[in-house]
């Protein structure tokens, strides 16, 4: 979307304001989607007002209020986020990034900021999953995550739908201002850097009137340090994915796996993050309320990663495997792995790969709150949003080795390993330029929507009830484009057989991509890894003028990386509120029904021919909550919806993907169903003292329709003959004789998901009188699903978890606050390994999955005096690293390190 439209939607927005400006003053009713929650600035306090909402909810709703974020020991929202029960998040680059929902992943979690739809995503997010490290976790005063489906709350979540609130100027006294500084440490990459916040809030003497700012930044480097095996593949021994003695040896070491490229794995990221609120509320009268949201957000990240790889252990052509020897190993059994092997002729890759990426968020929304009398009041929102992501540059530089020694050894040290070479990998004189990559990319997702909802209270008898209806209307469109430079330089038939694989008119030679030491510098690398000659990007790029070599290098489009996906919605709900008496015992509750249409349009690239695909699909999802106190403080709710989320997008291009370095191909399908299910709740709820409360929650989804992610090994003749040219393969290195792997989506046969949740919550408010100051919140989840995964190659059925599933995870939290200002708690947050993919990489059974995750993080304040308080935060105290599996198999572990914070807040 242009700049120029962009302004037309603000230019709209004004016009709205205007409009309903000069409406005629009536009484504010206070009814919104989110309510006011008074903030006293205690975590205790925060605790309570969750609770309360909680409480009074009549949907299965639990919140986050205020200092419960502001002052927790979080780097983002989504940190932030995963002490809600049933929450767990995605951590990248030692970061929360995305959250799943009682097992179902950031794809079906629908999110809304001030009461209005909308989508972050950085990299590697090209779908409908919301990035939450894009904002700090200090802008918001509020979260709620709605686990059961109400008729008045829009569709498009499987999972939640989660409300995040900025702050506003009438929940405030008449002048606020807090502002706090934090200086931040991480013990790997020994770095200090600056976290700021500040929010000014301006209200006049009759409360008619106010208007609140905030702002956040924060700097943060990382050191990550690990090791990478690049997936274990086994060998089919035929053709050339095999060993070059694959005669000389047994069939169960022709068979057995081994690693693709394993390798010492470090990077260095370096993310600066800047965060923008604004608010301006006016109430003309006491029956009318105006608020005006904006909200700027805007993360830069560079991520340089540094490896040494021996890189024909992972190729299936005549340069791989076929020219590497085995001449010695050790053949696991039990994994029926080499864990072990002495190879020649291998061909050894230094690399430097760095990312340098933005991501800018805005959003604007206008909300009229108005009660025309006592007995009847609207709420109508027109707002706008838009993310837009930048891969400015994403650029390698290989250097290559040919036919050199090396092994690798995991029979001490399976997850880390340890690999050697024969030759001297700091020398520059053995490497030639082999490869040179550039891959800017970018991708644009706008919301633009309008409701309108109408609420009218009667009595019928001894039964209180509100009849609900309205009207939404919301417009989403998605773009994404890539760009290449990559050029294999060097054209390798075999290991002697070399040449120079870049036009004639760009003047280069063999000899020109000799590698000195003006390229490059040794490099230590973590762990036990060997020091090996890193490329130096900025000099590399310079000497082949990369960047803006049109003839050597040019910019050409990744077909497949160029699609979009527009859809727009029109929905409708009616609900009846109620609340009453049965047999003597409060009881209330919601039933209702939302239907809508959507139509939608999609297009991309298949061998250069754009294809756009236009359908359109309804959905009738109704909904029932009920809530019954069988004994006072004790609440019983009961459940029950349909409920849809739309299609992934990255499977909803007509067109395909084509990975030559790693040989695959990903082709999207425009006719996939939406995700669609039958939600079911019931839970018990006792609040059996005060600021307490104990419950257990039983949930199910019946997914009646579920796209299925398939992938299997196909030569390219098979790809051709589905219309995929040879013309994709054209510069390299992958090749019309290569077996890749083809990934595209189904529409599959869906499954079910049921889980347990337990929550505790209470302040010590027993035994000694030092034991007062005590309280522990805890929570802990349990999930089961089976779902089905089509058959397998023998025609049997495959019954699988759901990707991102955990079966069992949990936190608790222990706190302590006294009367002087002293404040502390530590956390322990855990998850259960899951599953990323149905079927593993490169052909081995099972699936590619997570490890299990525990972390454990601290904070601590004392309050000087009423304006300054001082603050100690600790993040990932046991440095817990990411373990990524394949079919139990270490694909990728990598470690982080522990992150400190200390600071001080002034406020007035």
């Amino acid at each position: 979307m242009n700049n120029k439209n962009f302004s037309k939607k603000l230019l709209a927005l004004s016009v709205f304001a205007a409009s309903v400006g000069a409406l005629p003053a009536f009484a504010q009713s206070g009814a919104s989607a989110i309510e006011e929650v008074i903030v006293t600035g205690s975590f205790r306090d925060s605790l309570t007002n969750a609770l309360n909402v909680k409480r009074t909810a009549t949907a299965a709703v639990d919140s986050i209020v205020a200092d419960d974020i502001a002052s927790f020991p979080d780097n983002n929202l989504a940190e932030a986020m995963q002490r809600v029960p049933g929450v767990n998040i995605d951590r990248v680059g030692g970061e929360g990034k995305q959250i799943s929902v009682r097992g179902l992943s950031a794809d079906f979690t629908r999110v809304r900021v001030n009461g209005m739809e909308t989508i972050s995503t950085g990299v590697g997010n090209g779908g409908r999953a919301f990035d939450f490290n894009i904002f700090a976790s200090e802008l918001f005063s509020r979260i709620d995550v709605r686990k059961s489906q109400s008729a008045e709350v829009a569709e498009g979540s499987l999972g939640a739908t989660v409300d995040l609130a900025t702050g506003k100027p009438l929940d405030y006294d008449a002048f606020t201002f807090v502002t706090s500084f934090q200086g931040g440490y991480n013990d790997q990459s020994e770095s200090v850097d600056p976290r700021g916040t500040a929010l000014i809030s301006f209200t006049n003497e009759p409360g008619t009137f106010g208007a609140l700012f905030s702002v956040a930044y924060s700097e943060r480097e990382v050191d990550q340090t690990g090791h990478n095996t690049g997936r274990w593949e086994s060998n089919t021994n035929t053709g050339t994915n095999r060993w070059a003695n694959s005669a000389d040896l047994p069939s169960e070491v022709n068979n057995a796996f081994h690693p693709r490229f394993p390798r010492q794995l470090d990077r260095n990221i370096q993310i600066e993050r800047t965060g923008l609120t604004g608010a301006l509320q006016w109430k003309p009268s006491d029956r009318s309320l105006l608020t005006l949201d904006a909200l700027y957000a805007d993360i830069g990240n560079q991520t340089s990663e540094y490896t040494l790889t021996p890189i024909s252990l992972a190729r299936t052509g005549a340069t791989g495997r076929v020219e590497t020897t085995v001449n010695d190993y050790f053949y696991d059994a039990d994994i029926k792995g080499l864990t072990y092997a002495n190879l020649s002729g291998v061909d050894v890759r230094n690399e430097h790969f760095r990312q340098d990426w933005e991501t800018k968020f805005q959003q604007f929304s206008l909300t009229f709150d108005h009660e025309f009398d006592d007995d009847f009041r609207m709420k109508a929102i027109v707002g706008t949003s838009e993310s837009k992501y930048r891969m400015k540059s994403e650029v390698t530089a290989i250097f290559e080795a040919f036919n050199q020694d090396m092994s690798y050894d995991y029979r001490d040290n399976f997850k880390y390993g340890n690999v050697s070479y024969g030759f001297d990998v700091t020398d520059p004189s053995n490497y030639l330029v082999s490869e040179l990559r550039d891959r800017p990319s970018a991708t644009d997702n706008t919301y633009d929507t309008a409701s309108i909802d109408l609420a009218h209270d009667f009595q019928a008898g001894a039964v209180d009830l509100t009849l609900k209806t309205g009207l939404s209307w919301k417009k989403f469109e998605f773009e994404n484009v890539q760009h290449t430079r990559d050029r294999a330089v060097i054209n390798q038939n075999n290991h002697t057989n070399l040449a120079i694989n870049v036009p004639a008119g760009c003047g280069l030679t063999m000899a020109d991509l000799s590698v000195g030491q003006n390229l490059g510098s040794v490099y230590q690398a973590g762990g036990s890894a060997p020091a090996f000659f890193r490329p130096d990007l900025n000099a590399v790029i310079d000497r082949y003028n990369l960047m803006d070599d049109p003839t050597c290098f040019p910019l050409t489009l990744n077909q497949g990386s160029d699609r979009s996906v527009t859809e727009e919605s029109e929905g409708v709900f009616v609900q009846l509120d109620f609340s009453t008496e049965l047999a003597g015992l409060p009881f209330r509750g919601d039933v209702g029904v939302r239907h809508v249409k959507t139509d939608q349009r999609s297009d991309g690239r298949v061998s250069g021919v754009r294809q756009e695909i236009t359908r359109n699909y309804n959905d009738t999802l109704p909904s029932v909550n009920l809530v019954l106190e069988p004994v006072e403080d004790v609440l019983v709710r009961a459940s029950w919806s349909e409920v849809m989320s739309r299609p992934s997008l990255g499977s909803l291009t007509p067109g395909g993907s084509v990975d030559l370095f790693n040989r695959g191909l990903s082709a999207g399908n425009p006719y996939l169903d939406p995700f669609r299910a039958k939600a079911t709740d019931l839970s018990a709820e006792w609040y059996f003292a005060e600021e307490s409360m104990v419950s257990l929650a039983w949930f199910k989804k019946d997914i009646e329709s579920f796209p299925e992610s398939i992938r299997t090994s196909l030569p390219w003749s098979d790809l051709r003959a589905m219309g995929y040219s040879d013309s994709l393969l054209a510069s390299g290195p992958a090749t019309v004789n290569d077996i890749f792997q083809y990934s595209t989506s189904i529409n599959g046969n869906g499954g079910t998901l049921d889980g347990w949740e337990l929550q505790y919550q209470q302040p010590f408010n027993f035994g000694p009188r030092w034991l007062h100051d005590f309280g522990i919140k805890a929570n802990y989840t349990w999930i089961e699903s089976k779902i089905d995964g089509g058959v397998d190659t023998n025609g049997n059925s495959i019954t699988t978890r759901l990707n991102g599933q955990s079966k069992i995870s949990w936190n608790a939290t222990l706190w302590y606050e006294n009367e002087s200002g002293f404040s502390g708690r530590v956390s322990m947050t855990h998850r259960d390994g899951f599953q990323r993919q149905t079927t593993a990489n490169a052909g081995t059974p099972g699936v590619d999955a997570t490890d299990a995750v525990r972390v454990v993080d601290a904070a601590f304040s004392y309050r000087l005096n009423d304006n300054i308080k001082l603050s100690f935060d600790a993040l990932n105290l046991t440095d817990e690293p990411e373990t990524w599996l394949q079919s139990g198999y270490i694909d990728t572990i990598i470690t982080s390190g522990r992150q400190y914070y200390a600071g001080i807040q002034y406020s007035f």
